[in-house]
């Protein structure tokens, strides 16, 4: 979304750039951006993660996700179709929170959580 907008499905854009929702950032992801950053050929990054993620939370105007307790009653219910921690992480944020997530990843579909792309 902040990079490369153009990789957002068309519906996945629409309803992003608009200020008909509320758009959060998950904790979690800001986590998996400074580690992705870490490796070099994984994300670059023109300035520091942290910074980076603080500056997409004010320019893209949204709401911190922080990651609390309550989602793990989610994980200990989540079938193991996806092995991806950090992904497991955000299915069980948004069924806590009643989010949908923004993903291309066709693994997550198969969990009981609300996508849009």
């Amino acid at each position: 979304m902040a990079n490369s907008p153009e990789k957002l499905s068309p519906l996945a854009r629409q309803a992003l750039s608009g200020n008909e929702h509320e758009v959060f950032l998950s904790a979690v992801s800001g986590w998996e951006v400074l580690l992705k950053q870490q490796h070099a050929n994984y994300l670059s990054l023109d300035m520091p993660a942290a910074q980076f993620v603080q500056q997409g939370l004010h320019l893209m105007d949204l709401e911190e996700l922080p990651l609390n307790l309550g989602c793990l009653e989610y994980l200990e219910k989540l079938p193991v179709y996806h092995r991806d921690p950090f992904d497991r992480i955000l299915i069980c944020q948004a069924l806590d929170a009643a989010c949908t997530l923004v993903t291309p990843d066709f693994n997550i579909h198969r969990y009981p959580v609300p996508i849009l792309w």
